[in-house]
C-alpha cells in the first residue's frame, strides 16, 4: 500500500490550444518532460468522484467555500487488471493551499475497501503501522463515513506534464480531452462519454509550493495567460444539470474567451438567487 502527500498552490489558465506548441517551447529551456510523457503524446488519467446520492459535495464546493474537499480513485492505466495499482486520493483545499493524501491499492481491492468499515478500523488500529498511512485511513474513513459517500462521476483527460530542471517541485500540466458521465461512474467505463471543453481550449496548470519563478511568470504574461476558477469535476457536475434540461449547448464551452461560469448561469436560468 504505497503512501504518498502534497502540499501546494494550484494555479489554473485556460488558453487556446494552438498556442500550446509555441508555449511548450518557450518553458523548454528551463523545463523537462514527465517521464511518462512518451514521444510528446502525454497520458490519460481515469478518475472516479465520490458524493452523496444528491451531490452534496461538489455543490457545496461550487460555492467556492474557503474550505473544501473531495474523495477520488484515480488509475493511470487505460485497461485495467485485477493486479493493476489505483491511488484513493483525499484532496482538501484551505484558502488556496491544496493538501492531497493518497494510498495506493489493487483495482481488487478497492470495492471491499471502501464497503467495509471493519477493514479500514484494522489499519488505523494497528500501531505496528506508519502513523501517517493510519492517519489518512481514518481521513478516508470519516470522509466516506460523513457523506455516506458512494461513486458518482467518471471524469478523464489526456496530460502532458513537465517538472522545471532545477526544482522538482514546480510543475506544469496541460489537459486535453476532458470528459466526464454521471451514469456509469467506473475506472472500467467504456459507456459514452460527454466533452467539457471544445477541442480548441486547453487547461493549463501550475503546480507549486511557493512563489512563481520571474521567467514563469514573464512567460505566461507574453502569452497573455490569466489565472482562472476551474474545476474538472465542478464544471462536470454543472454541465450535467444542464444536460438533464437539454439546455447546455447555449452554454457551449468553446474557447478560452467566452469561457462562462455554469454554477452562474444555471442559477440565472431556474431563477436562483444565491
Amino acid at each position: 500500500m504505497a503512501i504518498q502527500t502534497f502540499k501546494r498552490y494550484e494555479k489554473k489558465y485556460l488558453m487556446a490550444a494552438s498556442d500550446l506548441p509555441s508555449l511548450i517551447a518557450a518553458l523548454s529551456p528551463y523545463m523537462d518532460p514527465d517521464p511518462y510523457c512518451i514521444d510528446g503524446n502525454g497520458y490519460i488519467i481515469h478518475n472516479v468522484y465520490y458524493d452523496t446520492d444528491n451531490f452534496h459535495v461538489i455543490r457545496a464546493s461550487n460555492m467556492k467555500p474557503v474550505y473544501k474537499e473531495k474523495l477520488r480513485l484515480r488509475s493511470y492505466y487505460d485497461n485495467l487488471s485485477d493486479e493493476d495499482t489505483v491511488f484513493l486520493e483525499l484532496k482538501k483545499k484551505i484558502g488556496g493551499i491544496v493538501n492531497k493524501r493518497r494510498i495506493g491499492l489493487k483495482i481488487r481491492e478497492i470495492d471491499s475497501f471502501i464497503s467495509n468499515p471493519t477493514l479500514i478500523d484494522c489499519i488505523t488500529e494497528d500501531i505496528s503501522l506508519p502513523y501517517l498511512k493510519r492517519q489518512i485511513m481514518n481521513e478516508i474513513k470519516y470522509f466516506l463515513s460523513r457523506y455516506q459517500a458512494k461513486p458518482a462521476a467518471y471524469i478523464s483527460y489526456r496530460r502532458l506534464a513537465f517538472f522545471y530542471r532545477d526544482n522538482k517541485e514546480i510543475r506544469i500540466t496541460f489537459d486535453t480531452d476532458l470528459k466526464y458521465n454521471f451514469d456509469h461512474p467506473s475506472l472500467q467505463n467504456t459507456q459514452h462519454y460527454i466533452s467539457i471543453l471544445d477541442d480548441n481550449v486547453v487547461l493549463a496548470e501550475v503546480k507549486i509550493i511557493g512563489a512563481f519563478p520571474i521567467w514563469l511568470a514573464n512567460i505566461f504574461s507574453d502569452f497573455g495567460l490569466r489565472k482562472t476558477s476551474f474545476s474538472k469535476y465542478g464544471t462536470a457536475y454543472e454541465m450535467h444539470r444542464f444536460n438533464q434540461d437539454r439546455i447546455f449547448d447555449k452554454y457551449r464551452l468553446s474557447s478560452p474567451d467566452c469561457i462562462i461560469n455554469l454554477s452562474r448561469k444555471v442559477n440565472e436560468h431556474y431563477g436562483i438567487t444565491i
